[in-house]
């Protein structure tokens, strides 16, 4: 009964917390309007509920006012996010694109200055060597000139 619980115990310990607790785990940062923004802290949230396991991606809404949160899809449900508060809001279908990551968005046209949450200079620098990994925007700091 002990190895039992054990192993229950370590299998608890090692999941994925709910979602509302990783919401909370996740760094926040100052609305900054044009530079840091619904956009640019859809894709910092969708960016780090991926690495915690999620399947998370951005809906935005173009028509006025426009908008960005973030959609995270579980086996059951689709469960809304705003980004700028990090908690969990009723679902919006609003949203007129969807996106899979900042990569995704700028290949289908939104503008790098939307999407750039790398260029955040609070951002702690334990994501420097994800941003080197292909597939990955590339900060204008890292690029070769």
């Amino acid at each position: 009964m002990t190895k039992q619980f054990f192993i229950l115990f370590l299998l608890v310990s090692l999941s994925c917390g709910s979602l509302d607790s990783d919401l909370a785990s996740i760094p926040t940062f100052s609305y900054v309007a044009d530079k840091w923004d619904c956009s640019e802290m859809s894709f910092f949230a969708q960016h780090e509920l991926e690495e915690m396991g999620y399947n998370a991606q951005v809906a935005v809404c173009n028509t006025y006012p426009r908008h960005a949160w973030v959609l995270v899809v579980t086996e059951k449900r689709v469960i809304a996010v705003e980004a700028t508060t990090m908690e969990i809001i009723p679902f919006r279908p609003d949203f007129s694109q969807v996106f899979r990551n900042s990569t995704d968005a700028m290949r289908q046209g939104i503008p790098y200055f939307e999407v750039d949450w790398w260029n955040n200079m609070e951002i702690d620098e334990r994501d420097a060597w994800l941003l080197r990994r292909p597939g990955y925007p590339v900060p204008i700091d890292l690029r070769q000139t």
